[in-house]
């Protein structure tokens, strides 16, 4: 079952704190949507050079510290949105975290980020360093249901399960065996 959509409206960045996060993107994206709508927080947690930016900014909690797994668990839970507005990217941890519960992210055209966010919902993605369509995004899912988040949720059982990695791997050395077999 999906984590339930929180009441209060909460964007969350968290993770490594460097200039590849896009903190600033998420910063200047958040400072447009809160002049739109109050209701909304943004919470900043973790370590890195990029926690300046956030500090004493309007309506944005700042955990300038290593967050446990525990709290990063309760964060998440009452996150509406993750915000994973990357320069430059692989793959995100907090991202696969994240929909593991099935709460939606909204990510960066960049590395594999895109995996993160169910064909149905591709306005989750935006291109990076791009403040005015990380806006967008935030406005068209922040009020989302829970049908986001049963789709989110699962996009991460069919794609990143054990059981479907297994399947994957199984899949690659089939390939390698056969390859092998007929001599190439």
């Amino acid at each position: 079952v999906a984590t339930p959509v929180p009441r209060a409206r909460t964007l969350l960045v968290a993770g490594r704190l460097f200039e590849y996060k896009g903190v600033d993107t998420a910063l200047e994206a958040f400072a447009m949507i809160r002049s739109e709508r109050s209701d909304v927080r943004l919470v900043v947690a973790g370590r890195g050079p990029m926690a300046e930016l956030a500090r004493d900014a309007p309506g944005v909690t700042l955990i300038d510290r290593h967050v446990t797994d525990q709290e990063f668990n309760r964060l998440q839970r009452s996150a509406t949105l993750v915000l994973l507005p990357y320069k430059d990217a692989t793959q995100s941890g907090v991202g696969l975290q994240a929909i593991a519960k099935g709460i939606p992210c909204v990510v960066s055209d960049a590395g594999g980020l895109t995996d993160l966010v169910p064909a149905e919902f591709s306005l989750l993605i935006v291109p990076p360093n791009d403040p005015a369509s990380l806006t967008a995004s935030v406005r068209t899912h922040l009020d989302h249901g829970i049908e986001l988040r049963d789709a989110v949720l699962q996009l991460a059982r069919d794609r990143f399960s054990w059981c479907e990695v297994c399947r994957q791997v199984d899949e690659q050395f089939r390939r390698l065996t056969v390859r092998d077999d007929a001599g190439g």
